[in-house]
């Protein structure tokens, strides 16, 4: 039978709970920024700027009014 002294077990057991800790929080950490390094740049987007024309109509009291941007 192996006699494994107090301090040895002691060790052995924070050694195993700091391993758990660190899987459990710096882990998927980890595995996101290794992901990210994976994915390809987008590419740049054709239109960047596009104007559009809008109307809006609305009622202030009483009187109808009208805003048209083209």
């Amino acid at each position: 039978m192996v006699n494994f002294s107090k301090k040895k077990i002691l060790s052995i057991f924070a050694v195993s709970i700091l391993l758990v800790v660190f899987t459990m929080c710096f882990a998927p950490w980890g595995i996101v920024y290794i992901g990210t390094l994976l994915l390809e740049e987008p590419a740049k987007p054709e239109i960047v700027r596009e104007e559009f024309s809008f109307t809006l109509i609305y009622d202030s009291n009483g009187e109808r009014k009208m805003i048209k941007d083209t």
